[in-house]
């Protein structure tokens, strides 16, 4: 990216797993360097393959973080972006069944859907609550053969992340 795309309160990704949110720009963020005065940038990181790193604040010249930046995002871009890398590391803590059960739902359920499971289905979705991938299962009746869930947000990813293995 050029020098000038750069912009305080700005979101910024490598195209790979980098997400960067930049605090402040300037010759003031290197001071007391031992390197020529030149602009420089801080920022959070947000998602890096470095997981130690996120949510530190880091700083680096403005000509590399610029060769860094691939491409700017929104704010909602960038929460998809968080979103759906948390929902990667949580579809690998996945059971075998609570895999399944991911599997026998619309790839393309929001978190408006009403999803009708079976009785036998109850402790699975019980175990997807728990992990906050289903909003809420309701209390189930004796004689009732099937009961609904709604997946939340992070679940709608853990789900499109299921679909994408097959």
């Amino acid at each position: 990216m050029k020098l000038s795309d750069i912009k305080k309160g700005t979101y910024y990704s490598d195209s790979k797993s980098g997400l960067r949110e930049v605090v402040d720009i300037g010759p003031q963020v290197l001071e007391g360097r031992r390197i020529t005065p030149q602009p420089g940038v801080c920022y959070r990181v947000h998602a890096t393959k470095n997981k130690g790193n996120v949510g530190k604040l880091e700083t680096m010249t403005l000509s590399a973080f610029a060769s860094w930046a691939k491409q700017e995002l929104s704010s909602e871009e960038a929460e998809l972006f968080k979103l759906a890398g948390e929902a990667e590391k949580l579809a690998t803590k996945l059971t075998p069944t609570q895999r399944e059960f991911l599997k026998s739902i619309d790839s393309d359920a929001t978190v408006e859907s009403q999803i009708e499971c079976n009785r036998n289905e109850l402790r699975v979705a019980k175990g997807c609550c728990a992990k906050g991938i289903v909003a809420e299962v309701p209390a189930v009746k004796k004689d009732d053969l099937s009961f609904e869930v709604s997946l939340t947000p992070i679940g709608i990813s853990v789900l499109r992340c299921v679909h994408e293995e097959e």
